[in-house]
């Protein structure tokens, strides 16, 4: 097969600026209750909303209506809220979380993005950090990731048979093709975060959902890219379907919050296979 080089967008980055203040009072927020509230701080977080009309890519994806923060310590919620867009033009928007304090320690702060207002539906983008705080001192933390991978594309690899005819080129995104029985296809597939950027997932895995029919075998070099042989051997045709499915960059730092979920972006080929007539030649 041969292998395919894709762009990566590089430094795609959300920043967060963390500041976290000695014992206090004021400010508004939701925080739990602590075990030693002579050992806690205030947590004040401001998050900048990009404008609609920036380029991209952004710290924040353009399309972000909302962002989730929580900030956890030992496994359990201290705080948690959900800053909303100003206007499409964007601007910075804070929280300060106080009530009984953020702990003093190691606390998780964790920021999900979401093209939602309500910090509802899939996340886009995450980040997530320990941070130390320390009663009585000023602590300041940026946080930083990428956008996540939220859908995918699937291409015929130039040259490759298609449809039990001659080689021929095949443009644009494919959802569906035809082959013959023994034939191979090598197909590669492209992902894109919520703006449209080119991305590069974790992973991607590759299935069928009948064997018999068709097989897929991906790039041990490049999970991308993956090799498709038709296997039906009866008269007429059979059908199955090709899925690859891609793990989003940064999943592992992004749990669900507040009715979100992870993105599982897929990309579906329906694969027709016509079994291969026999021709007899009788020469007298």
């Amino acid at each position: 097969m041969r292998k395919l080089t894709k762009g990566i967008v590089a430094g795609l980055v959300m920043a967060v600026l963390v500041v976290l203040a000695g014992c206090g009072s004021g400010g508004s927020g939701t925080a739990g209750l602590v075990e030693n509230p002579q050992q806690t701080g205030n947590l004040h977080i401001a998050v900048k909303f990009p404008s609609r009309d920036g380029v991209t890519p952004q710290n924040l994806p353009l399309a972000t209506d909302s962002v989730h923060i929580t900030v956890k310590h030992q496994g359990s919620m201290v705080a948690e809220d959900c800053l909303a867009r100003p206007a499409a033009n964007g601007g910075p928007v804070t929280v300060t979380f106080t009530a009984t304090g953020v702990p003093a320690g190691d606390n998780t702060v964790t920021a999900n993005a979401y093209q939602s207002s309500d910090c509802t539906g899939t996340i886009v983008a995450t980040c997530s950090a320990v941070v130390n705080v320390i009663a009585g001192q000023t602590n300041t933390v940026t946080l930083t990731a990428e956008p996540l991978v939220i859908r995918g594309e699937a291409y015929v690899s130039d040259g490759a048979l298609y449809s039990a005819q001659e080689p021929m080129q095949v443009p644009g995104p494919i959802t569906a093709m035809e082959m013959g029985t023994g034939d191979t296809v090598d197909v590669y597939t492209l992902w894109y975060d919520i703006d449209d950027n080119q991305m590069l997932p974790d992973d991607v895995t590759w299935s069928s959902t009948d064997d018999t029919v068709a097989t897929v075998v991906a790039d041990p070099l490049d999970p991308t890219i993956a090799e498709i042989t038709g296997e039906f051997a009866d008269t007429g045709s059979a059908s199955c379907q090709i899925t690859a499915t891609a793990t989003p960059a940064g999943q592992e730092v992004a749990p669900a919050q507040m009715g979100g979920s992870m993105p599982s972006p897929e990309v579906t080929i329906d694969v027709t296979v016509h079994a291969r007539g026999d021709l007899e030649v009788i020469v007298e």
